[in-house]
């Protein structure tokens, strides 16, 4: 059988997702089927350093294949590169912004990260009929998107991650040192008394301030009901002081790009 039309019958697909910072992966049981897919498990890694070694033991010994959204190209190419080499990996397809089942309306829709696109069409098949939604994800980059109530892609807000928030702040100043915020298991004190614990407050209490404030907006403008759809490695962290009523959703990306695997899988 074609190696690039049997994936209808494959029993585990993959979905990857590569990112600024990391790159998941998800394996999903059978492409076709109806509602959101849920991975049956999932691998983490270093996008600028990727463990080739524990993905070979982690990934599917059967026929597979690969669906891929990136928004790092040096990183996207190693994986397929890597992918393609392996005897299991049958097809690799990098996603494009026309694969996700969702309208577009952007100025620019080939310029939308994939990443987003797929947050968007994950919470389609989430949301009420009838609803618009509006999804948060907060990584490197934290992007606040809203999808209409006929699930068109209407765009959004992006803004620094807190890494990303620390990194700029020390490299456009002579003597605010870099401050890392991956280990913050607790919200900094709002009054900071060095200077190191005054750039922790600012960065979370900002990133806070700055999800709830574009969100309140959003609303504001808003003549259907919504419903809010929080992802993303920094949102289990951020989410309690967001203090907003949406649920948590730690693998919406992957989701999507599982959605956009069954498009693509349906028209083949």
């Amino acid at each position: 059988m074609n190696k690039m039309t049997d994936h209808h019958d494959n029993s585990v697909f993959l979905a990857v997702d590569v990112g600024n910072s990391a790159i998941k992966i998800g394996q999903f049981s059978n492409v076709a089927g109806d509602g959101l897919p849920e991975p049956l498990d999932v691998i983490r890694m270093d996008s600028r350093s990727p463990d080739f070694e524990a993905l070979q033991a982690w990934i599917p010994k059967a026929a597979t294949h690969c669906y891929l959204a990136s928004v790092y190209r040096q990183a996207a190419q190693e994986i397929v590169d890597w992918m393609k080499s392996q005897p299991t990996i049958e097809s690799v397809r990098q996603l494009r912004h026309e694969d996700f089942p969702l309208r577009i309306n952007v100025d620019h829709p080939e310029r939308v990260g994939l990443d987003r696109l797929a947050s968007a069409a994950a919470a389609c098949c989430l949301k009420k009929n009838g609803h618009a939604a509006i999804v948060v994800d907060a990584g490197s980059a934290i992007t606040v998107d809203l999808v209409s109530a006929d699930e068109c892609f209407e765009g959004g807000a992006i803004l620094a991650g807190q890494q990303a928030s620390a990194l700029a702040l020390s490299a456009g100043t002579d003597l605010l040192p870099v401050i890392s915020t991956y280990r913050l298991d607790d919200p900094p004190t709002v009054v900071g008394r060095a200077t190191e614990s005054a750039i922790r407050s600012g960065i979370f209490w900002g990133t806070v301030g700055s999800i709830r404030e574009i969100v309140g907006r959003m609303r504001e403008h808003l003549e259907e009901d919504n419903e809010l759809f929080l992802t993303g490695g920094d949102m289990g962290r951020l989410a309690p002081y967001v203090a907003l009523d949406g649920n948590g959703y730690p693998h919406l990306v992957l989701s999507g790009i599982a959605l956009a695997a069954r498009v693509k899988a349906s028209s083949t």
